[in-house]
């Protein structure tokens, strides 16, 4: 109640205004409303069809007789005398047909051909026909034994023909039409599939001609099941005595029904009449291979159609008044059958419409209300809607103001988290530069010192400083990934080769109590990336979940591609790697935390509160989001998204090696570093691998050099210098000569390099710290290039 008077004063309450456009709302709805009831009401009393004709016309001399083996009310042929009628009058409206029923079923001896004979011959004498039309066995049995006396000469098509072969029509010409073919064999295997205990299966046909014909057919097509299931063909003209055999039925049993259409007594049964009867008495799945039986008792099958028949037969039949010699038209033989089901019938032998083949018609399925009383849902739901549409304008103002609050309070902690991930940045990109130099030549003169004391106990010291240094290189790598102001190696990478890669590492890292589990789900998903930062991150992850299952556990490793990424992340289909653990989980208290600097909620010494950072950091750098799924209790799943997506190409090298096995050269460089410990160590490793080198401390220098006549091979040089900076000497070198290969070197970071370097896209470019067997390779690579 208080929220309705809220919505009256909101709606009446207020200024004149308010109350006017309250009393137009509520108007406006009455109306529309009305309106659509009035619709409603209009529509559900369509005006009546007009009255067909009391008195159709017929022409004088019919073009096509038809005969019907059958009499009127037998849904088979009744079906194939439908589908011929309707396709031919709605491409020929002006040819008429006479249809003869020949009524072969009460007669199946079909001694009553003669006096058929005789009256066909009373009443239409010597009508020129265009064309004979004969549905099923028994017609063309009469069509061809009085064709020379009837209709001599006149073409011939026929349908609906059981055990057809060519003998049929030998001595015949100007024949065509369309044998029925009963998939037998086809049903057989789907209902050996759905009932996979059977062990016989029951074939029930009559004596008539059809009937005898149908057996003969589909004995051959069974012949494939002998071994498979106990075959077994019953042809009892006793009703009664069918029934119990029946009933007598083991539970392995299937039934096939056939052609049955005349008991013992001489009463025809049409089709359904006869599945409902085989229903009744059989307690194991019946299955039928013609159309009418389906929705009176039978399972399914591979059903052939009457009317689809029809259809076929007209389509010769036009093609022959059109001109075509029907002796050059060859007897369509091939099965036409649909799938079709009964969906009561698949629930009482307790099947799903998922064992299906796929394609089939299922009927009988249950209807919704919404299906049913379709209008009147959708005018309720209408005027609901309509409802809902004013409750929300009137709420609109508060609903707005609550959603920039959250707005504003989201943006408030984005940009609180943004602060605290910018404070490491900045503190490691200012040093960045500084300590790369002061590694770069710890790293070199170590190096030269190991090459030298080959042999000598002081190795091991120095192979301590070289360990240490490049200790203290990744420490740097990692704070720079964390600041997103690293630079990236990146290249085209399989996503599954990630995960491969690190695998080996994580199972020596998690012991024995733990399963890892890869799940490789990205075959032939690539991603635009650092191999090395890519495989930290998840060896990074992994660690985490190993300390959170203290007890043992599972751990997944899984990669699969995804279409799209989380939404206000990046477009385009999404690479994903997740780590999930069966772990303590993640408090939610702590969830909002966990990817701070240096937070970290385990013991003293266990932990430095960087590996989720710098993660974090890594994935933002190539341009990806990590989320976290966590239950206490239960396990946390973190998920790495990474776009497919080409990226700008950096080059770096950390692999290490022998300064005595790295490649030299003869060529003369210009080397051009503005700080003279860094420069006097690349001098002389280059010089001890052979190169001829020039040295100069700033861009102007170098110049002054190449301008004196000075000819070198390759310009390697620092990027950010004073004076000026390594791209502004790279352009103007390579105006004087064109042909001289740069490699540039730094210590700053990407953004510094970016901004104050402006190196264009692939360039070549070795980071600090470098170690002089790396430097050797790179300079080797570029003259070879």
């Amino acid at each position: 109640m208080k929220r309705l008077s809220w919505i009256y004063h909101a709606l009446f309450g207020g200024s004149p205004w308010s109350t006017a456009l309250g009393v137009a709302a509520v108007a406006a709805f009455l109306g529309l409303g009305w309106r659509l009831a009035t619709q409603v009401h209009r529509t559900s009393l369509p005006p009546p069809p007009p009255a067909p004709p009391l008195v159709r016309p017929l022409e004088r001399d019919p073009s096509i007789l038809l005969l019907n083996a059958y009499h009127p009310g037998y849904s088979w042929s009744d079906h194939e005398g439908e589908g011929f009628l309707e396709t031919l009058q709605k491409a020929r409206p002006d040819l008429q047909t006479r249809v003869e029923h020949l009524d072969a079923k009460h007669h199946p001896g079909l001694e009553h051909f003669p006096a058929l004979r005789d009256l066909l011959r009373a009443k239409y004498g010597t009508t020129p026909f265009r064309l004979v039309v004969a549905a099923d066995n028994p017609a063309l049995v009469f069509a061809l034994r009085y064709r020379d006396d009837l209709f001599p000469g006149v073409p011939i098509v026929f349908m609906g023909i059981d055990g057809y072969g060519p003998e049929l029509l030998a001595g015949h010409t100007g024949i065509t039409g369309i044998a029925q073919r009963l998939e037998a064999a086809r049903t057989l295997e789907i209902a050996l599939r759905l009932h996979p205990r059977t062990r016989r299966v029951v074939v029930i046909h009559d004596h008539t001609l059809t009937g005898q014909e149908s057996r003969r057919e589909v004995e051959g097509q069974l012949a494939s099941l002998a071994g498979r299931v106990q075959l077994q063909f019953l042809s009892e003209p006793d009703l009664d005595r069918l029934g119990h055999q029946l009933r007598s039925l083991p539970a392995d049993s299937l039934v096939l029904g056939l052609s049955y259409s005349l008991d013992g007594q001489g009463r025809v049964v049409n089709h359904e009449a006869f599945t409902r009867f085989l229903r009744q008495h059989a307690q194991v799945p019946v299955y039928g291979l013609h159309g009418e039986r389906l929705g009176h008792g039978i399972v399914g099958g591979v059903l052939t159609d009457g009317k689809v028949h029809g259809r076929r037969a007209a389509d010769l039949a036009l093609r022959i008044l059109a001109g075509e010699n029907a002796a050059s038209l060859p007897v369509q033989t091939e099965a036409q059958g649909l799938l079709g089901f009964d969906h009561a019938e698949l629930l009482r032998f307790g099947l799903s419409e998922r064992d299906l083949p796929p394609g089939a018609t299922i009927i009988h399925r249950p209807t919704s209300f919404l299906q049913t009383h379709r209008d009147l849902a959708l005018t309720t739901a209408g005027l609901f809607l309509l409802l809902l549409g004013g409750l929300a304008a009137v709420a609109l103002n508060v609903y707005r103001r609550v959603q920039v609050e959250e707005r504003h309070r989201s943006l408030q902690a984005q940009l609180l988290q943004s602060q605290k991930m910018e404070a490491v940045g900045h503190l490691a990109g200012g040093v960045a530069h500084d300590f790369n130099n002061i590694l770069t030549a710890i790293m070199g003169y170590a190096s030269l010192l190991q090459m030298k004391l080959e042999g000598d106990a002081a190795k091991a010291h120095v192979d301590q400083i070289l360990g240490a240094s490049e200790r203290g290189a990744h420490l740097i790598r990692s704070l720079l990934a964390f600041s997103r102001k690293g630079v990236l190696e990146s290249k085209p990478l399989p996503l599954d080769a990630i995960a491969q890669g690190v695998e080996k590492i994580v199972r020596r890292l998690i012991g024995e109590d733990i399963t890892l589990e890869v799940q490789l789900g990205g075959s032939g998903v690539r991603v635009m990336g650092d191999l090395a930062h890519l495989e930290q991150v998840v060896v990074n992850l992994c660690t985490n979940a190993r300390d959170a299952m203290p007890d043992g556990g599972r751990l997944t490793l899984e990669t699969r591609c995804l279409p799209a990424a989380p939404q206000g992340s990046f477009e385009g289909p999404a690479a994903v790697i997740s780590v999930k653990d069966t772990g303590t989980g993640i408090p939610p208290s702590v969830r909002p935390r966990i990817f701070e600097p240096f937070y970290t909620t385990k013991e003293v010494g266990k932990g430095t509160g960087l590996g989720l950072s710098v993660a974090y950091g890594i994935i933002r750098q190539h341009g990806g989001v990590v989320t976290v799924e966590s239950e206490p209790g239960v396990g946390s799943t973190f998920h790495l998204f990474l776009p497919a997506l080409p990226a700008t190409a950096f080059l770096e090298d950390t692999e290490d090696g022998r300064l005595d096995q790295a490649p030299g050269g003869q060529e003369s460089i210009l080397l051009v570093e503005d700080e003279a410990p860094v420069r006097s160590l690349m001098a002389a490793v280059l010089r001890e691998a052979g190169y001829r080198v020039m040295e100069a401390a700033d861009g102007l220098e170098a110049l002054k050099l190449q301008e004196d006549g000075a000819a070198f091979d390759l310009l390697l040089t620092d990027v950010i210098m004073p004076r000026m900076n390594g791209r502004a000497l790279q352009v103007a070198v390579q105006a004087r000569a064109p042909q001289t290969r740069v490699l540039f070197i730094s210590g700053y970071t990407a953004d510094i390099i970016e901004h104050r370097g402006a190196l264009p896209p692939g360039s070549a470019l070795v980071l600090k710290p470098v170690r002089p067997a790396t430097l050797l390779r790179r300079v080797r690579d570029v003259l070879d290039a």
